[in-house]
């Protein structure tokens, strides 16, 4: 991963939920948007590994 790409998580909620659909692993690359499912939690199993968590 190159430093300063940002990865977003975001979560659609309905009005008045709690639950919803999460998505994480949005990146903007090469002058558009890519999805990298599940990318946020390999970052924090890495981050776990690296001793970083």
């Amino acid at each position: 991963m190159k430093p300063g790409i940002p990865i977003v998580r975001f979560k659609f909620i309905t009005k008045g939920e709690t639950l919803g659909l999460a998505f994480d692993g949005l990146v903007y690359l090469d002058g558009r948007g890519k999805s990298c499912p599940n990318l946020g939690v390999h970052l924090d199993k890495i981050k776990q590994v690296l001793g970083q968590a």
